[in-house]
């Protein structure tokens, strides 16, 4: 499913990128959040960056990019949040400082050693946050306190 999801961007992104591309989807399952219903062998397609159809029966015009994702299963509206999920509109103002992929492994033990990094980590004069899927780690500016 994870496989899915990323084709999907990756054809989103395509497509934004040529506005006269026409590109066809096929779905194993999509689900519908608003229904939470689940709809098989579905067929998305896609002009520009509008979607234009959805359905079993929608026809793929000839020259549209396929995308095969029959054995996927398609979300609207999921994002992966990676590590980034403290970002807002100070990154203009810290200029960046804080783009770190991975800071700290949260599965890293002894819990002492979890405990000197975070230590560490809140004395630098960046970053703002420090976070991961689950904990998000947060102090205040040195100017704020």
């Amino acid at each position: 499913m994870k496989k899915g999801i990323i084709a999907v961007l990756f054809v989103l992104i395509a497509v934004g990128v040529s506005n006269a591309q026409v590109t066809a989807i096929r779905a194993g399952r999509i689900v519908d959040p608003e229904t939470g219903t689940v709809a098989s062998n579905q067929i998305i397609l896609i002009e520009g960056q509008d979607i234009k159809a959805i359905g079993a029966n929608v026809a793929i015009p000839p020259g549209a990019t396929v995308v095969d994702l029959s054995r996927e299963t398609v979300i609207p509206g999921m994002m992966d949040a990676h590590a980034h999920l403290c970002m807002n509109t100070q990154h203009k103002r810290d200029g960046g400082r804080y783009y770190f992929t991975t800071l700290l492994d949260s599965n890293a033990k002894p819990r002492s050693r979890v405990r000197s990094m975070r230590s560490r980590c809140l004395s630098m004069a960046s970053p703002r946050c420090v976070t991961s899927a689950t904990k998000a780690i947060m102090r205040a500016s040195k100017s704020a306190r």
